[in-house]
């Protein structure tokens, strides 16, 4: 096969390599089914909040489902730099939790 000469500087050849990898990485996490887990886990809360009624002293039934699925992706990332053999006080993630907890993430 000829070599049809196209060559591409490095910064867009690692910016589409980056690209292609995070689509790849996306389809193997359905997000539009986790959505829709948060919400039925937010109406179910709502539901059982509803029967204690205990609306006052608990945080509203969005934020606390929310907290909960954050709390579940936390541990699969832990499970995932374990998998993997990565420490789990990488500088980098320390470094973007911080930056996620400063935006209120």
């Amino acid at each position: 096969m000829k070599d049809a000469g196209l060559s591409l500087e490095p910064a867009l050849a690692q910016k589409l390599l980056e690209e292609l990898i995070y689509q790849h990485v996306q389809t193997q996490v359905d997000l539009f089914k986790l959505g829709c887990f948060e919400d039925e886990l937010d109406e179910t809360i709502r539901r059982v909040l509803d029967g204690l009624d205990a609306h006052g002293s608990e945080p509203p039934s969005r934020v606390l489902a929310a907290s909960l699925i954050d709390r579940a992706w936390t541990r699969l990332e832990d499970d995932w730099y374990t998998h993997r053999g990565i420490p789990g006080d990488c500088p980098l993630c320390a470094a973007e939790q911080a930056a996620m907890a400063a935006r209120g993430d």
